[in-house]
């Protein structure tokens, strides 16, 4: 299975159209939006990765800048189902792929949420019982675990600082 996989575009999803080699699945990791707030953000990005070509399916989350999706659950549910069916949004849940070639189904679980970070977006309390049970929720067959933060100790420095960002429960 070819999976490419993107993030934290923050509206310059577009420049990345001559970068997408095509496979069998394409995904974004969450931050396609800069403020978070702004509707047409949230039509720009899905028509764009909507109409991407050469990928079978497209699964993506919301990260810590798409708080449209956090404030508006509802109403991107309904875009996405009236609009942009084809597209897989993951919050919080599962999605199989079935391959015929290795007759075997790859298993994706997608979350947006990382402990507290600048009071963006889909924040809960760092270590807290919350972001427990977010993790929790993460079926114990999955494949492909789709988050926006990383987990402890796994690239989760910023340069220039010692601190690590990550979640040490996700770890």
């Amino acid at each position: 299975m070819k999976i490419t996989l993107i993030s934290d575009t923050h509206t310059k999803h577009k420049h990345l159209d001559s970068y997408l080699p095509g496979g069998d699945v394409l995904i974004h990791a969450g931050d396609f939006m800069n403020s978070g707030y702004d509707e047409d953000d949230v039509y720009d990005f899905l028509s764009w990765f909507d109409g991407i070509k050469g990928y079978d399916k497209k699964i993506f989350i919301a990260g810590n800048h798409d708080r449209y999706f956090q404030d508006h659950p509802d109403k991107v549910m309904a875009i996405l189902m009236e609009e942009y069916p084809n597209l897989i949004y993951l919050q919080d849940n599962k999605f199989g792929l079935y391959d015929l070639d290795t007759d075997k189904t790859t298993n994706f679980y997608g979350s947006p949420w990382q402990p507290y970070f600048h009071n963006w977006a889909f924040n809960l309390p760092r270590n807290g019982a919350e972001l427990e049970e977010k993790w929790a929720m993460i079926p114990p067959h999955t494949d492909i675990l789709i988050t926006h933060g990383p987990s402890w100790g796994y690239v989760d420095q910023v340069k220039g600082h010692s601190e690590h960002l990550g979640c040490e429960l996700l770890t």
